[in-house]
């Protein structure tokens, strides 16, 4: 690893790290990790010694309280090139200790190098052995494919007279569609037809409203009439008495007999009108109309 080369194009600060030639995952994690470490104790640190007592100082695993170490750019080519991006001072301090630290990423990535040779010699044993595992299902798969292949057939063929049942059924449903369909447009043609006897009826049912208080005003008039023809009959009956008495009597006065008869005619008038009354609206009545 070359020595870090700081750059402060702003109020930040750009870091620029060559690499090995070979870097591996696990090497370039490491070297990550550090410096990702370095620059938040220095940032902590620094916001301890600010605070001089005014605030609580958080946990060193405290969310960074300046802005976080950030990486601008990673270049796998000739040369390796890693650009971390952050404050002047927190970049200063991370390239110090690397530089202190000299071949640290070279060393690392070589250790982590014949790490993963031995993990990779057990990793290939185990996939060995999970290899002869899967041979062994595959064959036990394999034994039961003819009994599978069979059923698929079955299914299959299950699955075609469905759809042939469906077909039939889906011809059915577009017929009765086509009827509902029918059956709607007479719904409607009837439901208009409804709707406009309702509105011919509605001023009948006020007519008849009408009519119906004639009628009742009619047969109170009509029992008055015979009421009134009662009485009259009563008193026409009861005046021809009284004149067919003054008639048969000697001497008879004349007066008293011309002015019973004058009764007599009076009342016959009365009857005759009320009488005429009482045909007039019989006659109504007979024809379906009311007496005004």
């Amino acid at each position: 690893m070359s020595p870090p080369t700081l750059h402060f194009p702003s109020p930040q600060a750009i870091l620029e790290i060559q690499l090995s030639e070979n870097v591996s995952a696990l090497g370039l994690q490491a070297l990550l990790g550090v410096a990702n470490t370095l620059y938040g104790t220095h940032e902590w640190l620094k916001f301890a010694e600010d605070s001089a007592g005014n605030e609580p100082v958080p946990d060193l695993d405290f969310t960074p309280l300046a802005p976080a170490l950030l990486i601008s750019r990673l270049e796998i080519g000739t040369p390796n090139l890693l650009t971390f991006l952050g404050s002047p001072e927190g970049l200063t301090f991370v390239a110090s200790v690397l530089t202190m630290l000299g071949g640290f990423t070279t060393a690392a990535t070589m250790a982590y190098k014949n790490l993963w040779d031995a993990r990779k010699s057990k990793s290939d044993i185990a996939r060995n052995a999970a290899a002869a595992a899967k041979a062994s299902e595959v064959a036990g798969l394999q034994s039961q494919l003819p009994a599978l292949t069979k059923a698929l057939q079955d299914a299959t063929a299950a699955v075609s007279a469905k759809q042939a049942e469906i077909a039939a059924l889906s011809a059915d449903l577009d017929t009765l569609v086509a009827q509902v369909t029918a059956l709607n447009g007479q719904i409607a043609a009837k439901e208009r037809e409804i709707l406009d006897l309702q509105a011919r009826v509605a001023p009948l049912m006020a007519q008849l409203d009408g009519l119906n208080g004639e009628i009742s005003a009619t047969e109170t008039k009509l029992r008055e009439l015979q009421a009134q023809l009662t009485g009259l009959d009563q008193k026409l009956t009861d005046a021809n008495t009284t004149l067919a008495n003054l008639q048969a009597k000697k001497g008879a006065n004349k007066d008293s007999i011309a002015a019973q008869k004058k009764t007599v005619t009076g009342l016959q008038d009365q009857l005759g009108s009320i009488q005429n009354q009482i045909r007039a609206i019989d006659g109504q009545i007979a024809l379906g109309g009311c007496v005004a």
